[in-house]
């Protein structure tokens, strides 16, 4: 097991993924998730539709399921 994440053939690709693992978690997407319920009434507010009728745990489903969505993009749209 060990061979693989320190083997030279391997070294690089260890790297990489501890970056993008990295710069994933220093997003800000944890921002959105604070301040979801703010924007959320913001918007509600600003065009009068009906976003400002879902609950916060809603609102927090909705943002989880925008960043699922952009992980399986980012997914199979990076080679």
């Amino acid at each position: 097991m060990l061979k693989c994440i320190t083997h030279e053939n391997y070294r690089m690709a260890t790297w990489v993924c501890l970056f993008m693992s990295f710069a994933q978690q220093m997003s800000g997407i944890n921002i959105v998730n604070i301040y979801a319920q703010k924007i959320f009434d913001e918007v509600a507010t600003d065009s009068g539709s009906s976003v400002g009728n879902l609950s916060s745990k809603q609102e927090t489903y909705f943002i989880g399921m925008g960043g699922l969505a952009g992980a399986f993009i980012g997914i199979y749209t990076v080679k």
